[in-house]
């Protein structure tokens, strides 16, 4: 009992400590990027002075995850009693193995792995409010991705033998060039395969993520490039005109055999999404209209609509579909979708990809808007105009017209791509820290090791072994943990990257393309293996300050 309490005091104070710590970490580092302006919506937009009299802590959820990391701390704690509670003190006293601590570790394993398939997802699934009931297909993508993650990660822990035998064979080639080293490298993984599990597996777990990460931002950052092109790559767009005809200005742009088409910006109503006017002879030159000219009849005389990809997903249109605009009168009126298509009438102020486009006739018909006065517009050009001689065209045309702002697709493509950056700075931060808990983790495997061999180690360096052959054998050792670990994260980001990209067309209603993590994979996997090799540089460094002679006689 004296024992038991030893520990589980032990148990609740590290616990305990590390709940609290994580809390006031967590909110400090909150704080210090909203501070900063880092938040999950990009860099900026915070305000410091309301920052500082409106920062909050999400209690309703940070409480419950912080009380189930400290549960989760103290059932580790079972496996350290149970081992105690049967330690035979003679056996001990010898510094003996006792045979029943094999299956004290294994049930450990067992339990690790249960934790990372099953409480923890558990715990987020009720803790979180993120996920719906009626988000069943968001739910099935991501029990699908835990699936993946437990194969890999989690079989490793339950047979640790298999990886450490592996790791152990990657090693050996290496024994020929240092014999001594290799053959240390080789022995120890051998020895301790739980600790070899646990090593490659933390690695495993945050080369996942950080190849899962950065594979969901290129197809985000592929998806805008997709619509960029179709949507605004080779337009102008014209603001803070001085208010001038429509038709003048669509007459001076048409000289230029370069211009394909003129978007006026001015007839926007509400009902049900964005709706905007447009002259439906300016849209026959690119796009639907000129893959099919008869859609332009259909927009002036049968109430034709042409709605945005991102419209027609999150509201289910497809072609033929209705949409029922109401008008001010009141009464409510149907237009016909006769295409979906990002080529007419995207325009940055405001950013709205949530929009359709009917002839400006009905417009002025149904809302009684004014579709011939204008301020600001777009101009389409061929794909060969470079941005800046479209530009001068533009400036050229409407110079008489005094002082306007001109923004190119060029420059709209490099904004986006720019805001998806923005967006993720956050996560890179958490990656980063996981980073760092998983060197923490090799570098703990490294000096447990240390301790376990400290005897066989002295009396190594007793008979001569020299520094390098010590850093030799630690290299080595953390050379292979980094690089099956990297291989195996590589492994499992690239086959969950398709389900979080699934799960993010669910949530955002995005079109996203999977393209893979691209050069982020190399670079993950030359990451992890640099991690494991910093990781070994303290564990060295003690091993190096060891008397040998105290090693031999007292182990340590």
């Amino acid at each position: 009992a004296q024992i038991g309490r030893v520990f589980l005091v032990e148990a609740v104070v590290i616990a305990g400590a590390g709940g609290v710590l994580g809390l006031v970490g967590g909110a400090l580092c909150a704080y210090a990027m909203l501070y900063n302006q880092i938040t999950t919506v990009g860099i900026g937009g915070v305000s410091r002075v309301v920052l500082k009299h409106n920062f909050e802590v999400p209690w309703p959820i940070v409480g419950p995850l912080v009380a189930a990391g400290v549960g989760i701390a103290l059932v580790g704690s079972i496996f350290p009693l149970a081992k105690a509670r049967n330690t035979d003190a003679v056996a001990a006293l010898r510094g003996e193995e006792k045979s029943h601590t094999l299956g004290i570790t294994r049930g450990f394993r067992l339990l690790t792995a249960a934790l990372l398939a099953v409480v923890l997802p558990a715990a987020y699934f009720g803790v979180v409010p993120v996920i719906g009931e009626r988000q069943s297909e968001l739910v099935g993508v991501i029990l699908l991705g835990l699936g993946v993650l437990s194969l890999f990660v989690a079989v490793p822990l339950i047979v640790p033998s298999l990886l450490s035998g592996v790791c152990a064979k990657l090693a050996a080639p290496f024994a020929r060039a240092w014999p001594l080293a290799g053959k240390l490298a080789a022995g120890a993984m051998q020895q301790a395969p739980a600790r070899i599990a646990g090593g490659v597996a933390g690695v495993a777990l945050v080369t996942a993520a950080f190849v899962g990460l950065h594979g969901m931002t290129r197809s985000l950052e592929s998806e805008i490039d997709l619509w960029s092109r179709e949507a605004y790559r080779n337009k102008v767009m014209v603001r803070d005109l001085t208010p001038a005809n429509f038709d003048e200005i669509a007459q001076r742009l048409h000289e230029y055999p370069e211009v394909l088409g003129v978007e006026p910006d001015e007839a926007r109503n509400y009902s049900p999404f964005l709706i905007i006017g447009q002259r439906e002879n300016e849209l026959a030159g690119y796009g639907p209209c000129k893959d099919d000219p008869t859609l332009i009849a259909k927009l002036r005389d049968d109430k034709g609509i042409i709605l945005s990809r991102r419209v027609a997903k999150h509201r289910d249109y497809k072609l033929g579909s209705g949409v029922h605009v109401q008008t001010p009168s009141g009464a409510v009126e149907t237009f016909t979708v006769i295409a979906i298509s990002d080529a007419y009438g995207y325009f940055s102020h405001p950013d709205e990809r949530l929009y359709g486009v009917i002839s400006d006739r009905w417009m002025k018909q149904m809302f009684c808007i004014d579709t011939d006065s204008i301020t600001s517009l777009s101009v389409r050009f061929r794909e060969d105009v470079p941005p800046d001689e479209a530009a001068t065209i533009v400036r050229t045309a409407l110079g008489s017209l005094g002082e306007f702002t001109l923004e190119d697709g060029d420059y709209l493509y490099a904004w986006h791509s720019s805001d998806i950056a923005r967006d993720f700075v956050l996560f890179d931060i958490i990656i980063l820290l996981t980073i760092a808990l998983a060197g923490l983790g090799v570098l703990n495997g490294q000096l447990l090791s240390a301790l376990e061999r400290s005897k066989e180690l002295g009396v190594l360096k007793a008979l001569g072994m020299s520094r390098a052959q010590v850093v030799g054998h630690v290299m080595l050792e953390n050379l292979v943990i980094g690089t099956l670990g990297g291989g195996l994260g590589c492994a499992l980001g690239s086959v969950l990257i398709p389900v979080i990209v699934q799960a993010l067309k669910v949530i955002s209603g995005l079109p996203l393309p999977d393209v893979g993590a691209g050069w982020f994979l190399p670079v993950g996997w030359l990451g992890a293996i640099v991690v494991a090799l910093l990781a070994g540089l303290y564990p060295i460094w003690r091993m190096n300050r060891n008397d040998a002679v105290a090693a031999v006689r007292i182990g340590g």
